[in-house]
């Protein structure tokens, strides 16, 4: 690697691991905590300050501040080519976590995972390029900034312009937003590493901004979703979006030539595909589940019942990513009503809707 020695990009490749795991473990905790909330503060600002008054929430997304701060100092170090695609070695926190937590032993196809994602994140960090803070200037850096930013934000218009949106919607716009601010702490990292302080606090604003429209979506997407259909869209593409920003207009061009390219796709896609994987897993997604709560209280001998807003687990498994969830709220409800009105009137004729 020129101009950067294997010992400095190691240092960032931990230090990224770091607040991988950091954030992973915030977001399990900001998962079970939105799930008591009603449904219908979706993409709401009442979302937001609901969970702002929970304490176990605030201190998971304090843990989720460090987690960027020690990410921005990876930055300092390595190049995000290297940085971003190391993220996934958190979801093995998770994985090891999870299968305690639901008593359930790692399967073999687990194991393989984290060993594709471990050989992934060495050969990436060993083919990288160095470490830029030469990016691109003027309307080549803030036109893709600003589309993508303008695309994350598509929820927030949709939920003032008409009644339901599609909860791939969510996910999709929470993973843009989220890529958008991991290249942003990029930014951020550049210029404090070359004296532009004012510059930093300028490229804050909007990255604290999309980190938290990011957070409404994700959070009320688990509201909806079982987190096996989030967790995996939003993880690949806040992994990959931030690597292509990074290569055409963050000064980490593949210009190695083509067996450094060739290199690097495989890797990145192994890490991709690895981490699509594990985030899938019953062990790793569970853990942001309201179900698990329920699968772990029956392992020890007790069941614990789901919040009221959550889905069953065989309804979430039959759930399409297009659906609301409103619909199968009303249905329920209508069923129930119909129900106690048969069991108060032995003589009502009425047929139960199913």
């Amino acid at each position: 690697m020129i101009g950067a020695t294997v010992a400095t990009v190691a240092l960032g490749v931990l230090a990224a691991v770091i607040a991988a795991c950091l954030y992973n473990l915030s977001v399990v905790v900001q998962a079970k905590e939105v799930r008591t909330i009603p449904v219908e503060h979706s993409m709401q600002a009442s979302l937001l300050g609901r969970l702002l008054r929970r304490p176990r929430w605030v201190a998971a997304i304090s843990l989720s501040a460090l987690a960027v701060l020690i990410q921005g100092g990876a930055l300092m170090l390595a190049p995000l080519t290297v940085v971003g695609p190391a993220d996934a070695v958190g979801l093995v926190v998770l994985l090891v976590v999870g299968a305690h937590y639901l008593q359930e032993p790692v399967g073999g196809r687990e194991w393989s995972a984290v060993f594709g994602i471990g050989v992934g994140v060495v050969v990436l960090a060993l083919a990288a390029p160095e470490r830029s803070t030469d990016n691109a200037s003027g309307t080549a850096l803030l036109i893709p900034l600003v589309v993508l930013g303008l695309i994350a934000l598509v929820p927030f218009v949709m939920a003032r312009t008409q009644r339901g949106i599609p909860p791939v919607v969510m996910v999709v716009g929470a993973g843009l937003a989220f890529a958008w601010s991991a290249f942003g702490v990029k930014l951020i990292s550049d210029h404090i590493s070359t004296g532009g302080w004012a510059a930093a606090v300028l490229w804050a604003i909007p990255t604290f901004a999309l980190g938290a429209t990011g957070t409404v979506s994700e959070m009320s997407a688990f509201q909806r979703l079982p987190a096996t259909r989030v967790a995996p869209v939003i993880f690949v593409i806040e992994l990959v979006v931030p690597v292509g920003l990074a290569v055409f207009i963050g000064g980490e061009a593949w210009n190695g030539g083509a067996d450094q390219i060739v290199l690097l796709s495989l890797a990145l896609a192994l890490v991709v595909g690895c981490a699509s994987v594990l985030a899938s897993s019953k062990k790793v997604a569970g853990m942001m589940s309201a179900e698990a709560e329920a699968e772990a209280a029956q392992a020890g001998g007790s069941r614990v019942p789901a919040p009221a807003n959550a889905r069953t687990s065989d309804a979430a498994e039959g759930a399409d990513l297009g659906e609301v969830s409103g619909t199968s709220s009303v249905a329920i409800a209508e069923r129930s009503a119909e129900s106690s009105s048969e069991r108060e009137s032995a003589t009502s004729a009425r047929p139960k809707r199913w």
